[in-house]
């Protein structure tokens, strides 16, 4: 799969060898290098839509998402032990 957004057309790029403990991604509610300050924000899985603009997720607004909507980010380490990842393996070896 290729890594730049512009050679791989619409399809996903996930880089799962970044996800894991001591990697440099970016990390949830990081100050992006943008002069707008937008932040790195977790979303729930039901904010995923075609109406999601990276610029609605200035440093207020994503203040005003944790004290109404909690912190999405909040279980991650739970989360990551309660996946069937083998089911998940098994579907990306077929492709």
């Amino acid at each position: 799969m290729e890594r730049l957004k512009k050679n791989r057309g619409n399809r996903l790029y996930l880089d799962y060898v970044q996800h894991r403990e001591g990697k440099t991604i970016v990390a949830p509610f990081s100050a992006r290098g943008n002069e707008k300050g937008l932040i790195a924000t977790p979303l729930y899985s039901n904010e995923v839509n075609d109406l999601l603009r990276p610029d609605t997720f200035t440093i207020p607004n994503v203040l005003n998402r944790i004290n109404n909507l909690g912190n999405p980010f909040n279980n991650f380490r739970d989360a990551g032990t309660k996946q069937d990842y083998k089911s998940v393996l098994n579907q990306l070896n077929k492709l």
